[in-house]
């Protein structure tokens, strides 16, 4: 993130219009769908999904027309996951464990300026896919004896 951060400021110092950030990649909720199995009584084994987005706008408007600059980023996250779960009592624990898997990221540049009636629109995307490890603590709470729990989880 930090790096399309440093582009946006490139574009800002090498520009000779006057733009300006108007997003800067803001945090978004991330959704992700983990499907765990109980090995045991102490440990849990899963599968996730998850799926993230942000992005920036750089910009520019006056009478003449506007030039925009937008980075937009998607994730799709997969891989399995393993759980120590530590009881607090009878609806509750805390679960201590790590996540690893595919990172499959699109970033796509887009790039528009109009001046007057004349518009030109630039696209480019870029796709990678990567290794994610993802530690983290967890705490569950089981809603009405049933297999669903209210989660609440810090990762790093």
């Amino acid at each position: 993130m930090s790096q399309l951060k440093d582009l946006n400021s490139q574009l800002i110092e090498n520009n000779e219009l006057p733009i300006a950030v108007t997003n800067n990649f803001p945090s978004y909720i991330n959704f992700e769908f983990d499907f765990v199995k109980d090995l045991n009584d102490d440990y849990q084994f899963g599968v996730m999904v998850g799926v993230t987005s942000t992005g920036s706008r750089l910009a520019y408007n006056d009478y003449t027309g506007h030039f925009y600059f937008d980075q937009k980023l998607h994730v799709i996250n997969l891989g399995p996951s393993i759980w120590m779960r530590i009881p607090i009592n009878q609806s509750s624990e805390i679960k201590l464990g790590s996540k690893v898997g595919l990172a499959i990221t699109q970033l796509t540049l887009t790039e528009e300026l109009k001046v007057y009636s004349s518009i030109l629109i630039q696209d480019e995307k870029f796709y990678s896919i990567n290794l994610f490890l993802e530690p983290g603590i967890q705490y569950n709470h089981n809603l009405f004896n049933s297999p669903f729990a209210i989660s609440v989880r810090m990762s790093y």
